[in-house]
């Protein structure tokens, strides 16, 4: 077949996807809420932010969006060309790994999906209510140990979760808990 002058050049082939990207296109706990209840947002951003429906909220501190981000729909970032700089810039451990070459994407992948099955036990544990909710509300009690547990069943998979997202995706300072912190007491039980 044959082009003539005023034909559109074919488009270039997609660039090829880094382990990187692929393990963050495989992944999206950043955007989901299993990682984090929040993200902050540049006093630049705050605008644009509201104008993609991410709904700022300002606190004394900064202005931040809850998490998981309602941006983040079915194939992933529908804003990601003009995402906040805190979604350009953030990297999980489990991504430094990879792209630090201490881990191939084959190991780093099957982490993923076993953090996605945990945060899916965890959801099906919790009420009905708003999934991100139930966890907002677990990781505020889980700074307070000795406040009334909540459902045996959800504890358990909320903890398993945040163990395992403690130990492959968050940073030392971002950890919620610490597996000596974790026990049972057999006053407990």
């Amino acid at each position: 077949m044959s082009r003539s002058v005023t034909d559109p050049p074919p488009p270039p082939p997609p660039a090829p996807i880094d382990g990187g990207s692929r393990l963050c296109l495989a992944c999206r706990l950043c955007s989901d809420g299993s990682l984090f209840d929040f993200a902050r947002l540049r006093p630049d951003e705050i605008d644009q932010a509201a104008a993609q429906g991410m709904a700022p909220v300002r606190t004394a501190t900064d202005t931040r969006f809850a998490l998981p981000c309602p941006r983040l729909g079915a194939g992933g970032c529908e804003v990601y060309p003009d995402r906040p700089s805190v979604c350009r810039a953030f990297e999980c451990e489990l991504l430094k790994s990879v792209n630090r070459g201490e881990r191939v994407l084959a190991e780093a992948l099957p982490l993923v999906t076993e953090a996605q099955r945990l945060r899916d036990i965890a959801d099906a544990a919790a009420p009905t209510e708003d999934r991100a909710h139930a966890r907002r509300r677990w990781r505020a009690m889980s700074e307070r140990p000795h406040d009334a547990p909540p459902d045996p069943a959800l504890a358990l998979a909320m903890t398993s979760l945040n163990l395992f997202l403690d130990r492959h995706f968050r940073r030392p300072a971002e950890r919620l808990l610490s597996a000596s912190a974790v026990h049972l007491d057999s006053n407990d039980m």
